[in-house]
């Protein structure tokens, strides 16, 4: 299975808006959660609540987070190699 970008990136937008991810993504502010539509291993930089990264490039592995559920953690950066996870979204 490969990661499968959509085109729409708003690269966490100000006003509750939200990014849907495609490629190496670091984002501009802090993601607050994720979700995807389609399980898999998911490779990110996991931050404190002030967004200063405490464990880089951890691979989440398939099975360890559920599809269709937003999932509290906080993200600044998801890696393409290493995630395959399809509709990946952060939410902010």
């Amino acid at each position: 299975m490969t990661w499968q970008p959509t085109q729409k990136d708003t690269h966490g937008a100000e006003g509750g808006e939200n990014a849907v991810i495609s490629g190496d993504h670091i984002f501009s502010k802090l993601a607050r959660a994720i979700s995807f539509g389609t399980a898999g291993d998911l490779k990110v930089d996991l931050a404190d609540a002030e967004g200063n990264v405490i464990t880089s490039g951890i691979v989440i592995p398939n099975g360890a987070l559920a599809a269709g559920i937003m999932h509290a953690m906080f993200v600044t950066k998801v890696y393409e190699t290493g995630t395959d996870v399809i509709d990946l979204v952060g939410w902010f």
